[in-house]
């Protein structure tokens, strides 16, 4: 436990040190892009699952972190909050179009501080008010019950960086890593300016 503790500080305290980064496209290439793409992704989301037919005890039971959105400075946190609750490292399931690059950076350092596998794959959670697949210490565990096959997802920008601290690492069948040179985003640079969605401060 002190172990754990220990490695918790030392990732949390590696954050507030360093400065923020953004893994984005280069101006270059903006302009390239849809007005869709730029748009600002939703925050990564962890939730602790298990497959339909894997025994339904609850959070004893569960398998497996699916973790989906925009990787962001303080999502390691999340990870490691949820983690804590969990007697043994769980493989986490990554799609994601990347985010912040400390961030990956980080989520990462905890993938493998953890001993935890990382999978590329995008899981179909079953609606648990009308499946009978779900049980009541599901539920009361905060266990999402997920089809067995995984389907195509991307790990994208600074995700790869996540993906690689993986123990042991496994791209799903149609998934796809995507991997380009980070950009550094500076306010005061009008050739590095950041996108719309990057405040002044990052």
């Amino acid at each position: 436990m002190l172990r754990r503790l220990a490695s918790v500080a030392g990732i949390l305290a590696g954050l507030a040190a360093g400065t923020a980064v953004c893994a984005q496209e280069p101006p270059a290439l903006r302009g390239a892009l849809p007005d869709a793409a730029l748009a600002a992704p939703a925050p990564m989301v962890f939730k602790l699952g298990r497959f339909v037919g894997s025994p339904a005890c609850g959070l004893q039971c569960a398998e497996l972190i699916y973790a989906s959105g925009e990787i962001r400075p303080d999502t390691v946190e999340a990870l490691l909050i949820l983690q804590s609750r969990l007697k043994r490292p769980l493989p986490v399931y990554l799609n994601s179009p990347g985010g912040n690059l400390e961030g990956g950076l980080a989520l990462g350092r905890a993938l493998r501080n953890e001993g935890m596998d990382a999978h590329v794959g995008a899981l179909d959670a079953l609606d648990c008010g009308r499946s009978r697949q779900c049980s009541e210490a599901d539920r009361r565990g905060g266990v999402a019950v997920f089809e067995r096959d995984p389907l195509p997802a991307i790990c994208n920008s600074s995700c790869v960086y996540a993906f690689a601290g993986g123990v042991r690492r496994a791209l799903g069948a149609g998934s796809s890593l995507g991997v380009h040179r980070f950009f550094l985003a500076r306010a005061d640079d009008p050739l590095r300016r950041p996108l719309a969605r990057i405040s002044r401060g990052d």
